[in-house]
């Protein structure tokens, strides 16, 4: 385990529909964390789902440089702020990396535009402060499944009505595939990073539980 250190950097990932942003409303704040928010930008992403094969790679690179700058915030926040004592982020330019990676084999990506996100990726990773600690919410993909129908209405996401159950447990192998990455030191911050995995129905912890969660993170990194 790392040494425990001021202002701990965390990002938190997960397949769509796993809770993992409700993982980071609950928990963060619990932390006395700043909470960074996955960046969403409707015009981009109902372009997208009217037109994979024309907007995937438009929308890989938009939140390429959305989630660069927001992950750039949270390490100063983690690292420099007066206010928070540390930086939870909800996804990360790994995580979404393996969704680029999917629309790549699914042809929704040219070989050109796929070495080209990956070269800009690279570059753009050598900025990044490394995380602490890296929290995967592991649920299943007919959990995630059954989840984003029920939010599709009631939440107004009509874009997220044609993901599919394959797509799902296709998107959980990629994620496994960047665990294993990271545990393997693949990645730039690999070999000092925490992995935590989260399992269970996080839409049904009461508060209590909520406070058991982050107080057990504290007892982890001291």
């Amino acid at each position: 385990m790392n040494e425990p250190i001021d202002g701990r950097l965390v990002y938190v990932e997960g397949g769509i529909g796993s809770g993992k942003t409700t993982y980071v409303r609950e928990v963060g704040p619990r932390l006395n964390y700043r909470v960074i928010k996955e960046p969403v930008d409707k015009a981009h992403l109902d372009r997208f789902y009217s037109n994979p094969k024309g907007y995937a790679y438009q929308l890989q690179l938009h939140l390429l440089h959305r989630r660069i700058g927001l992950q750039m915030l949270a390490a100063c926040e983690a690292l420099y702020s007066d206010t928070y004592d540390g930086a939870m982020v909800d996804r990360s330019v790994f995580g979404d990396a393996t969704f680029e990676a999917m629309h790549y084999e699914d042809g929704n990506i040219t070989e050109l535009d796929h070495q080209t996100y990956r070269a800009a990726l690279k570059n753009m990773k050598l900025m990044l402060f490394p995380p602490t600690t890296l929290i995967y919410i592991d649920a299943q993909p007919e959990t995630c499944f059954r989840r984003i129908r029920e939010r599709a209405e009631k939440e107004d996401r009509p874009y997220e009505s044609g993901i599919t159950l394959e797509y799902l447990r296709r998107l959980q192998g990629h994620y496994k595939q960047l665990l294993r990455a990271a545990k393997d030191g693949q990645w730039p911050w690999g070999h000092c990073v925490d992995i935590v995995h989260v399992q269970g129905d996080l839409e049904r912890r009461t508060s209590a539980e909520w406070d058991a969660v982050a107080q057990g993170l504290k007892e982890q990194w001291t």
